[in-house]
């Protein structure tokens, strides 16, 4: 089975978009049997547009590679997720040492950060629906720093007020991503796909030189018959937790086919979930190849499904 891209459907696109055309030779995109074939019709043209889209909105001294590359070489990095453990490892991020341990927070639990008073070091963003701004309602972002990629939706550069570090992304033998891409953005690395926010932080976490990453809020499931860490808003200028009812918990849950992981209800497949074992095998199998290996180590400190790292507790930090 064939994509359903060429050079010429790209093209089509660029032009929708009203942004200039980069020239190449087009050439039918190969089958890729390692990724998955509905993420890229869905995203396909929609990263494509958003590239061109934002071009004109992302200074290209800003990459990763000049500002973040081993910046934070042998320090600890807690990477957090809006799952429900979260909830459970919110006090104890005021107590750790900000000197040693670097906080990537994905976007969706921003509010949650915010509104118990603490500021992470980097918000990564990495779905590029053009919802994802929402995430900075109520929020000033002028003075923290986001971590995205070139293909994000124009409505979150537009939304944060903060500094923006970026990366392009990359799909092996997806000609746009292996070739026009970097054309377009040639300051910027191209990181391997990571398939979730969280697998991306870890990935980020590695570049910055941290060796010891601790995952907070990746339950990938559902704890307690737990949905997902308390969601905030702002009322009358101040932080309230959004009140939501068992029965809205039960029907969202249970809006797919649920199965048990390690004693932890979850849906039957998770994307983010094997993903992260791909990825981290990957890792792996670079380390060995490596005259320098990563020499990381991840540990668990949430409450799901994962059971493939040592379990530990950020209080240690």
């Amino acid at each position: 089975m064939k994509l359903a891209f060429n050079g010429q459907h790209i093209e089509n696109i660029i032009k929708k978009s009203g942004m200039p055309i980069v020239k190449y030779n087009p050439s039918e995109i190969p089958d890729v049997n390692t990724r998955n074939k509905e993420a890229l019709n869905y995203w396909f043209d929609k990263w494509v547009v958003n590239a061109f889209a934002n071009y004109s909105n992302i200074n290209l001294n800003d990459s990763i590679q000049n500002h973040l590359l081993k910046k934070h070489d042998g320090k600890n990095a807690i990477v957090l997720g809006a799952g429900p453990s979260l909830d459970d490892n919110i006090n104890k991020l005021k107590n750790i040492d900000r000197d040693k341990t670097i906080i990537f927070c994905s976007n969706s639990c921003l509010k949650n950060l915010v509104a118990n008073d603490i500021k992470p070091d980097y918000v990564v963003t990495f779905d590029a629906h053009h919802f994802i701004s929402h995430c900075f309602d109520d929020i000033d972002t002028v003075g923290m720093e986001m971590i995205t990629h070139t293909s994000i939706h124009p409505n979150v550069l537009e939304a944060w007020k903060g500094r923006k570090y970026f990366f392009n992304t990359m799909h092996p033998k997806i000609e746009f991503f292996e070739t026009i891409l970097p054309m377009v953005y040639r300051s910027f690395p191209s990181l391997p796909n990571s398939a979730c926010v969280v697998n991306t932080c870890v990935r980020i976490a590695l570049y910055t030189g941290c060796k010891k990453i601790y995952l907070v809020g990746v339950d990938y499931g559902f704890p307690n018959m737990k949905y997902r860490a308390t969601q905030y808003s702002k009322e009358s200028g101040k932080w309230e937790p959004v009140i939501i009812t068992e029965q809205q918990t039960l029907d969202k849950i249970n809006s797919k086919y649920l199965y048990e992981k390690n004693g932890v209800k979850c849906w039957e497949e998770h994307i983010g979930y094997n993903q992260n074992l791909n990825f981290l095998a990957a890792l792996k199998i670079i380390d060995k190849k490596c005259n320098e290996p990563l020499n990381y180590e991840i540990i668990d400190c949430s409450n799901g499904i994962i059971n493939e790292f040592r379990k530990g507790d950020i209080k240690e930090l």
